[in-house]
């Protein structure tokens, strides 16, 4: 499945679908204009959780059911252009087992605007999401101390080299990585133009992983291992994780941290 789409392939989608077809506006700011007959669902709010990264799956549901979107449907996710607030939307739909189409558009928002794609009005009455949650999506600090000793897992930190290697930590107590997690900087994901990177550039990215059953997308708290966690899926991996926690939670446990001395310089 591919996960990113171009806008001629939305308008594409946007005739051959029909009401099959949601496009969700996730944009943190909506000054720019509205997105008529478009799914409004503001990712703080409707996705996360008061005190976690992700909301209680039977909330997520119940929200996305009252907007009009069912499993079934496919969804294509449109944000200001950073890809941030698509990328933990659409794990979040990942993470409920969703068994339509996933997409992010390429540009948010301003390509969007450029095209001048226009939506037919759109059926807004409420329905019902069925999810058929996938318990293995989302990893607790519990589930990935036990990860780390096996070796078909792979944890990755999306953060960039200087701060997994130790070198500087603008935010967290202590600087490193979590022991065993090998260093993908999610910008890494995207070009010059902060689009996403075609699917066989990405999987060339992440060649080092292949042979891996599973691969945890961390970072500091989340929101760049969303990132990675849909440029992996990309890439075409298949059994796909998100560490939300991340090495916020894992300092917040007291646990030993690595720095690039005591790793292989491959990991570079």
């Amino acid at each position: 499945m591919r996960y990113t789409i171009e806008i001629d392939d939305l308008n594409t989608l946007v005739e051959s679908l029909g009401e099959s077809l949601v496009v969700a506006d996730v944009r943190k700011n909506r000054e720019e204009g509205a997105i008529s007959a478009a799914a409004v669902l503001n990712v703080k709010e409707d996705i996360s959780g008061k005190d976690q990264f992700f909301a209680d799956p039977v909330a997520i549901a119940e929200k996305l059911g009252q907007v009009g979107i069912n499993e079934e449907m496919t969804v294509v996710f449109i944000d200001n252009g950073t890809n941030r607030e698509s990328a933990k939307a659409l794990f979040a739909l990942y993470q409920l087992g969703h068994r339509g189409g996933l997409h992010i558009l390429q540009g948010g928002y301003p390509t969007w605007q450029a095209a001048g794609i226009k939506l037919a009005a759109r059926n807004e009455a409420a329905t019902t999401y069925n999810y058929d949650l996938r318990d293995n999506a989302v990893f607790t600090y519990e589930m990935v101390k036990e990860a780390l000793a096996d070796e078909t897992v792979a944890l990755i930190d999306s953060r960039s080299y200087e701060r997994y290697a130790g070198l500087t930590e603008p935010k967290y107590k202590k600087a490193g990585h979590i022991p065993g997690a090998v260093n993908f900087h999610a910008k890494k994901a995207f070009d010059e133009t902060g689009k996403w990177l075609k699917a066989a550039e990405l999987e060339e990215n992440f060649s080092s992983l292949k042979g891996k059953e599973t691969v945890i997308a961390s970072c500091g708290s989340g929101g760049s291992a969303c990132l990675n966690a849909v440029a992996l899926l990309e890439a075409g991996f298949e059994d796909v994780a998100l560490y939300p926690g991340g090495y916020s939670e894992w300092l917040d446990k007291d646990e030993e941290v690595a720095v690039v001395e005591e790793v292989d310089k491959k990991d570079k």
